[in-house]
């Protein structure tokens, strides 16, 4: 688990959210979506969403796979867990609040990638998706156009072997 801030901060709320980073075996790329919300900046994020309870955050991932872009996954592992003890991002400006960011691998098991194939708030519309393999993943980040933790820098032949590992349905 990595922590950033202070870890002695007390917040008034507490936030959990989930980045799923769907990972395709044949062409090894990563799947990155653009909100409405981040267009203008042209932010690019893994699919992903704030944990409601009672659901888990594997039970999120799956829900919104589904949602942002029409696909059954299966989670493969947890890549990291970043606490942030801070108030720096814009989306709890106004609280002390302490955030969990789960990263989690997945495959896609079932569908078709397709833009909000169910209705989302205006703001958190997806607007555009497209594939990373990892070294144009690894630039975009360091040119700050995908927004993600450190934690998910992890090299191809360790993605593929966490795959083969951990996955029931992977074949080869």
């Amino acid at each position: 688990m990595t922590r950033i801030g202070d870890k002695n901060f007390k917040p008034e709320l507490f936030f959990r959210f989930v980045n799923v980073y769907i990972f395709n075996l044949i062409t090894q790329d990563f799947l990155f979506v653009l909100q409405k919300d981040r267009a203008a900046e042209n932010i690019w994020t893994p699919v992903g969403g704030e944990i409601d309870l009672p659901n888990t955050a594997e039970q999120t991932a799956i829900i919104e796979a589904k949602e942002e872009v029409g696909v059954e996954i299966e989670v493969i592992e947890t890549i990291s867990v970043t606490e942030l003890y801070d108030n720096k991002s814009p989306y709890w400006l106004k609280y002390n609040a302490h955030t969990e960011i789960i990263e989690l691998l997945a495959l896609i098991t079932k569908g078709q990638v397709v833009i909000n194939p169910q209705p989302a708030e205006p703001k958190y519309e997806i607007i555009d998706l497209a594939w990373y393999s990892h070294e144009k993943f690894k630039e975009n980040l360091q040119l700050g156009n995908i927004k993600t933790y450190p934690n998910i820098i992890i090299n191809m032949d360790e993605i593929k072997l966490r795959i083969r590992e951990n996955s029931k349905s992977f074949i080869g």
